[in-house]
């Protein structure tokens, strides 16, 4: 996981499913425990994940 590199702060959907960051049945779901600096927020509509940000914090 220490080796994933995330270009333009943007996961690809596979992606998400592959880390499994899946949305919870409230149409959202924030996974933070990935390391430091490392955020990731799904949005979600019909369970269906529309996008993925990566924030890094500072």
């Amino acid at each position: 996981m220490d080796d994933y590199h995330f270009p333009d702060e943007y996961l690809p959907y596979h992606l998400a499913w592959d880390l499994n960051l899946l949305p919870d049945e409230e149409g959202m779901h924030e996974h933070d425990d990935l390391g430091e600096g490392k955020h990731q927020v799904l949005l979600a509509s019909h369970n269906i994940v529309s996008s993925v940000w990566i924030e890094w914090e500072k």
